[in-house]
């Protein structure tokens, strides 16, 4: 069975010879640290997402979620991003202001000025200051950078890519875009709640002009890849662990319509499997998403109460789930990891759920924990082993 018919069997409740290996991806100390503990040096350490938004030579084609040389070392499975760019282009690249006090402050990709320690460890950046403050600075920094007709957006070969992906045995799928994710990125989250009751159309407006960009590159897109794939991904990141930022009410009344304009499009080209990327607490947001066409959660954090035990409980198989297994139990791995696998196994037994650590790994798992956890979590879920050894890595299609 190829990971495509694999993904496309397990997603559709359909019996498969195993669930797909696949993992989400590590934080980027981990191959250094695991070479300390006895990987093989030398592995690519590139994580695709990161090539994506800070490799100008990519022009937006090429994302791949994972660390793909970790990845293919362990013998996982990819599932790979077919990149539409609905980023600002031209491109704001990451600038350097200055360095001070063990900080380096700095222009991201989203004109946020912000600060990190000035060291090697993976850390979430601390914004200072947000370059959208009102509509001004939408119709005149951001906006244009927006407009769905700016070139570079698609790639030409886009359906050549689709198929060598498919010949190379991954598992390719869509990105469909954000609604309020980037916004957020771009207002900053205190600043866009405060928005929402101060400047209500502004936040409107450029919702729906989200929605019209998603909707306009994947129109020129689909048709390119009608009947190679069937499944699109959302990234939004609207949640903590107490739950989201924004109010289901709120949700339903300016998000849902949006999600439905582009679910129609997706749905009319045969993707009938339509994930959202949201960490923490997703509960009082699923039955939204659900309302809208979106039928798959992604990566279920356990800790922030986004439990795949639970909701399919709740939800049956109306719901396709990835991720979810607990971060923090692979770092104690032993009996932890173990009871944690049992416990979700009926969960993969019954289909519908591509199990694999609700994040990136973290730095506290040492490469023999990670090891342990592969090779239990292959031997519950009834996934061949399968050896290590460095493999074949392409970095572009």
């Amino acid at each position: 069975m190829t990971t495509k018919e694999r993904f496309d069997r397990t997603f559709h409740y359909k019996p498969v010879d195993h669930v797909p290996d696949m993992e989400f991806g590590y934080w980027e100390e981990i191959q250094s640290l695991w070479e300390e503990q006895g990987l093989p040096k030398g592995l690519n350490s590139k994580r695709a997402h990161e090539y994506y938004f800070a490799n100008p030579a990519s022009n937006g084609h090429l994302a791949i979620f994972g660390t793909r040389a970790l990845d293919m070392f362990f013998g996982l499975e990819q599932r790979t991003r077919l990149t539409v760019d609905f980023r600002m282009r031209p491109i704001y690249q990451q600038e350097t202001v200055y360095v001070k006090d063990g900080y380096r402050y700095f222009y991201d990709v989203d004109r946020v000025l912000s600060r990190m320690p000035d060291n090697n460890l993976t850390t979430m950046p601390e914004h200072i200051e947000y370059s959208l403050k009102n509509r001004h600075d939408w119709e005149t920094i951001f906006k244009p950078r927006l407009d769905p007709d700016t070139p570079g957006r698609i790639p030409e070969n886009l359906a050549e890519i689709t198929d060598k992906l498919i010949a190379r045995d991954e598992f390719p799928y869509i990105y469909a875009g954000s609604l309020f994710g980037h916004l957020r990125n771009f207002v900053g989250f205190e600043q866009i709640c405060y928005m929402i009751y101060d400047e209500p159309e502004l936040v409107d407006d450029m919702v729906q002009h989200m929605a019209d960009l998603c909707c306009s590159v994947l129109e020129r897109a689909l048709p390119m890849v009608k009947g190679k794939i069937f499944h699109a991904h959302y990234w939004e990141d609207i949640c903590f662990n107490s739950g989201p930022m924004i109010s289901p009410a709120w949700f339903r009344e300016h998000l849902v319509p949006r999600y439905k304009q582009i679910n129609s499009i997706l749905h009319a080209y045969g993707i009938d499997v339509i994930s959202v990327d949201c960490d923490g607490w997703i509960g009082p947001l699923v039955e939204p998403w659900m309302e809208s066409g979106v039928n798959g959660m992604f990566p279920m954090e356990v800790r922030g109460g986004s439990d795949p035990v639970a909701f399919r409980k709740q939800y049956g198989r109306d719901l396709l789930l990835m991720g979810g297994i607990d971060k923090t139990k692979i770092a104690l791995g032993g009996d932890e990891i173990v009871r944690e696998l049992e416990r979700l196994a009926p969960v993969v037994e019954e289909g519908g759920f591509v199990p694999f650590c609700d994040h990136y790994v973290p730095a506290d798992v040492t490469l023999e924990k990670f090891r342990f956890y592969l090779k239990k979590k292959r031997e519950i879920f009834g996934i061949p082993q399968r050896e290590e050894k460095a493999r074949d890595f392409w970095d572009e299609v």
